[in-house]
């Protein structure tokens, strides 16, 4: 249902396309930079304090740090996606 939809609203229209190719590469520019912070502010924590780190919610949060490095690779997957779209559609 989530990649039917996807694929209309990418090949719809190209400037639709552009959109969509903006906006995933918004998405994916902010949260590396984030995650690259936020990872390395995580490990130097878990390293200093060790057992008390974890107990504080450190392996929660990297629990969710990897959730969030899951999205940052589904809109570079979607940024590729639209940049397939928009070759596709310069070439024809």
């Amino acid at each position: 249902m989530l990649r039917l939809f996807l694929k209309r609203l990418i090949t719809c229209h190209w400037v639709v396309t552009l959109a969509v190719m903006c906006a995933s590469v918004i998405i994916f520019s902010t949260a590396s930079v984030n995650l690259f912070v936020m990872i390395s502010g995580n490990l130097r924590f878990l390293a200093e304090h060790g057992v008390m780190a974890v107990m504080e919610g450190a392996l929660h949060q990297s629990l969710q740090l990897f959730g969030l490095s899951l999205a940052t690779g589904v809109s570079y997957v979607l940024f590729k996606a639209c940049e397939h779209v928009l070759v596709g559609k310069l070439l024809s």
